[in-house]
């Protein structure tokens, strides 16, 4: 026999009455305390709530994407996450109407006096590099620019190594009495900034 869901768990206050809880009343648990810590102005006691919701089965679940629906921010995030990977039908459903790039935020405004020309993320996504007259090395998390910077000219296009150790730029310059637009390449230890090669 399916456990009916609204009976309270084993960490469950109850209330001495069938009636709802009195305004201003404190509700510690089930699926109504979940509902109570979604009002909270705490957003992460409501994402705390939304995750103990899915331990309420069918119901718990309805409220979820029913809060997601109408939510927006950090929290609508918080409840896609939790949600994406679930294969009831509702929550398909539910997602194919979701537009993931509406919860793209700005991160960090980044400015190099140089036009920039270039750029590049490392794998692990912590570092940014900008390149223009001279290529500088950002920390993308802070926004701050790394007391890094290595000497080049006219570079069009830059690469990063796997392992984050090592950066490309491949540029030109006036060589011979004429101008090379691209043909030159210089690696670069990205920890130091040391042209190691040309």
């Amino acid at each position: 026999m399916a456990e009916n869901q609204n009976q309270p768990k084993e960490y469950d206050a109850v209330l001495g009455t069938q009636n709802y809880a009195p305004v201003g009343s404190v509700i510690l648990g089930g699926l109504e305390g979940v509902k109570s810590r979604l009002r909270s102005v705490d957003i992460e006691a409501q994402i705390s709530a939304l995750k103990e919701a899915l331990n309420y089965g069918e119901a718990g679940l309805d409220l979820v994407i029913q809060t997601w629906q109408y939510e927006s921010g950090k929290f609508k995030w918080a409840a896609y996450l939790l949600l994406r990977h679930r294969e009831e039908a509702t929550v398909k459903q539910a997602l194919q109407k979701y537009n993931l790039w509406l919860n793209i935020t700005c991160l960090h405004t980044l400015q190099q006096d140089s036009g920039i020309r270039a750029i590049a993320i490392s794998p692990d996504g912590k570092t940014f590099v900008s390149a223009g007259e001279t290529i500088n090395v950002w920390d993308l998390h802070t926004g701050q620019l790394q007391p890094i910077s290595m000497e080049d000219f006219n570079v069009n296009s830059l690469a990063i190594s796997q392992d984050g150790k090592t950066l490309v730029s491949r540029g030109g310059g006036s060589r011979g009495g004429y101008y090379d637009d691209g043909h030159m390449l210089k690696v670069f230890d990205l920890q130091t900034g040391e042209c190691k090669k040309t």
